[in-house]
């Protein structure tokens, strides 16, 4: 898997309850024109380690494109991250999304969008 380029998102953190539920997430097509995807994340998502360990990605060349420093990498388990992958039939791009979702303080659910990556899956 080769990342291409990381995509900006307008909004990247939500909080609430219904957070537990899953997020639907909003970002504009990487080919340009104004398309907007919207991709629902979910609690049930694998975690980003299993990708790690299948040795699809590693951890510093998501450090090198802004997911999280190599030291949140090291020092937080990486099972604080989840993952997805999302295809654009529309644009024909594929899209690997990273995410944490959960109670972060007691009573506080949050979800933060790390990263969406346009990636290469053929690579």
């Amino acid at each position: 898997m080769i990342i291409k380029q990381k995509i900006h998102l307008g909004k990247s953190s939500f909080s609430g309850v219904e957070v537990m539920d899953g997020v639907l997430v909003e970002f504009y097509c990487a080919n340009g024109g104004g398309f907007k995807h919207e991709v629902f994340v979910s609690p049930n998502s694998p975690y980003l380690n299993d990708l790690v360990t299948e040795g699809k990605i590693d951890f510093e060349s998501l450090s090198k494109k802004g997911v999280a420093t190599m030291s949140i990498f090291e020092k937080q388990t990486p099972l604080l991250f989840q993952y997805q992958f999302f295809n654009s039939k529309e644009c024909n791009n594929d899209y690997l999304i990273i995410f944490r979702l959960g109670e972060w303080q007691n009573g506080r659910y949050m979800c933060e969008i790390n990263a969406i990556l346009e990636i290469d899956l053929n690579k």
